[in-house]
């Protein structure tokens, strides 16, 4: 139950949440709070996963598939796709 309403868990492979660990370890506050929350627009890894889990089952996104993140952070999404669908 998240604010008065049902939502599903989202599963992360370790892998990523493994990036998402070295990113905050070098990167600290420059990095944004991604891991456990958005700061200013950022997504978290949660909300990632959910974009590309729907791109996998509706895009045929894999790891053949082309990603290019058009943001203006440090890459986490990059790094994200690049460890799931890898």
């Amino acid at each position: 139950l998240l604010f008065g309403r049902m939502v599903n868990a989202t599963h992360c492979q370790q892998s990523v949440k493994t990036v998402y660990s070295i990113v905050r370890k070098l990167t600290g506050a420059i990095g944004g709070n991604g891991y456990s929350g958005p700061i200013y627009g950022e997504l978290t890894m949660a909300s990632m996963q959910k974009m590309i889990d729907h791109m996998v089952e509706h895009t045929e996104f894999d790891s053949s598939s082309r990603f290019i993140d058009v943001g203006s952070g440090i890459g986490k999404p990059n790094l994200h796709v690049a460890q799931y669908p890898g």
